[in-house]
């Protein structure tokens, strides 16, 4: 899911990309950071916090590009 990725799909070029969602990582290790923190167990499967990822295509890069952590790279450099 970087920025590249994000280009090709979005010209046509890709039909389709796996991509991981970096912002739910980033929630579930704040989320489980303040569960430890609170002395609340936290939900590990097995041992790990797992992110599913999502399939991004030609038709949907539109309307998910915001969950996708290329999408925020490319619209920095490209405005």
């Amino acid at each position: 899911g970087d920025e590249g990725q994000y280009q090709v799909l979005k010209d046509g070029y890709m039909d389709v990309g796996g991509v991981q969602n970096v912002f739910y990582e980033v929630d579930l290790a704040l989320d489980a950071i303040s569960k430890l923190k609170a002395g609340q167990p936290v939900p590990l499967m097995p041992k790990m916090l797992l992110d599913p990822g999502f399939v991004m295509t030609h038709e949907t890069v539109e309307q998910d590009r915001d969950k996708m952590w290329g999408y925020a790279v490319w619209k920095k450099k490209n405005g």
